[in-house]
């Protein structure tokens, strides 16, 4: 964390000469996703994904009907399906997991360069809120989320099409999702970047405190 802050006051002075800040953001990036995929045993949680990687399936004994049907019923298909690819190419639990936070990485970048220039702040902000025990334990409740921060544009944009697509993705790693479809109606006042910050916060304190 304290790189995270280093990372921050460097953010300021870039930006205050305005400079490019990129860089300075993968960076802290990099080292997001370093410290969180290759965190190793931190929680029942890990412990409980890496007995269902175990039991998964590769592609081909998935087709053939060859698994468990514990593992079958364990989680929601769109983490199975990543299980199924991780088995098929081989990854040990670990590989899988590390290349598992790798892909939130890219999405949590994508999705910051857009919404805000103080990108490294937003990841400080981000790690703090719960952000850390998302990607280090709860990897279904990770995509969730971070697919109903993709999906808040479509809030300002008025396309609940997509709106809704994004979180019934979302549905497939975590059923927590279905709360973020009912909400959207609440969401449809014009929202400026600021309040969707606040609704944001609020969604990590449901987390955090199991509302």
């Amino acid at each position: 964390m304290a790189m995270l802050v280093m990372l921050v006051l460097v953010e300021f002075n870039l930006l205050n000469h305005n400079h490019r800040t990129k860089y300075n953001f993968i960076f802290a990036l990099t080292l997001f996703t370093l410290f969180v995929g290759l965190k190793g045993w931190t929680g029942m949680d890990v412990m409980m994904y890496f007995e269902d990687y175990r039991d998964a399936p590769t592609l081909g004994e998935f087709i053939s009907g060859h698994y468990s049907k514990d593992w079958y019923t364990d989680f929601e298909a769109g983490y199975q399906i990543f299980e199924v690819i991780g088995k098929t190419l081989g990854f040990s639990f670990w590989q899988f997991q590390f290349v598992y936070v790798l892909i939130d990485a890219i999405v949590l970048y994508h999705f910051f360069k857009r919404e805000t220039n103080y990108c490294v702040l937003a990841l400080l902000i981000y790690f703090i809120w719960w952000g850390w025990v998302f990607h280090a334990e709860q990897l279904r409740n990770a995509n969730s989320v971070l697919l109903f921060m993709l999906s808040l544009r479509y809030v300002r944009e008025k396309q609940i099409f997509s709106y809704v697509l994004l979180n019934l993705l979302g549905m497939t790693f975590h059923t927590t999702s279905l709360f973020y479809i009912i909400a959207y109606p609440l969401l449809r006042i014009t929202l400026t970047k600021n309040q969707l910050l606040w609704i944001f916060t609020v969604v990590m304190l449901v987390f955090i405190f199991r509302i």
